[in-house]
């Protein structure tokens, strides 16, 4: 299984790999990167098929209100339209939300990630938006995301102003649910 976005977008890089041969070079690396270390990777049971939908952490960029990964090596974003290594139910999730964000008139710079964890059999899933500030523009969006049978299990809107390599910031995390979601947001800011 090679995704149509694999050799521009740098979220895998070895896919040209069989699993086997991914899980090999994965420990050749860190030997590599940890002299006198013996790592062994414990690999995932797929039966006969090269595996699929296995990452419960769905993680994605904005920019320019683009959804995306970074291309490998630089700071510009690849449109995704699909992610066949994400969990199905983390790209139900993260695709309906982008599409939502799509139609509605949310503010330039707001966006920054997206990143949702599921279990290991989709049954649950949490979502964290993350956002430089709690802005009124994504009210509508979140709230329509959070009434449709989309909806992740928890939501939460992380606030990371500061650019830098890392996605959430650190002090200002709200949860919401359907029920809370606009008094949160019409609460002073989080």
């Amino acid at each position: 299984m090679i995704c149509r976005h694999y050799g521009i977008c740098g979220g895998c890089t070895l896919q040209h790999l069989s699993y086997a041969q991914q899980i090999a070079s994965k420990e050749a690396v860190l030997r590599k990167l940890l002299p006198g270390f013996s790592p062994r990777f414990a690999p995932i049971e797929f039966g006969s098929e090269e595996p699929s939908r296995f990452r419960q952490k769905v993680a994605f960029v904005f920019q320019g209100g683009v959804m995306g990964h970074f291309e490998p090596g630089s700071n510009r974003i690849v449109p995704v339209e699909e992610c066949p290594v994400h969990s199905d139910r983390g790209n139900q999730i993260a695709f309906a939300l982008r599409d939502r964000l799509r139609s509605a008139p949310v503010a330039p710079g707001i966006l920054r990630h997206l990143i949702i964890r599921t279990t290991q059999n989709d049954r649950e899933a949490v979502a964290t938006l993350v956002v430089t500030r709690n802005d009124k523009s994504l009210r509508k969006p979140i709230r329509s995301l959070l009434e449709s049978d989309d909806r992740p299990d928890g939501f939460f809107i992380n606030i990371n102003e500061k650019l830098g390599p890392f996605m959430l910031g650190l002090r200002r995390s709200k949860s919401t649910a359907a029920a809370t979601f606009g008094r949160l947001l019409e609460a002073s800011p989080i």
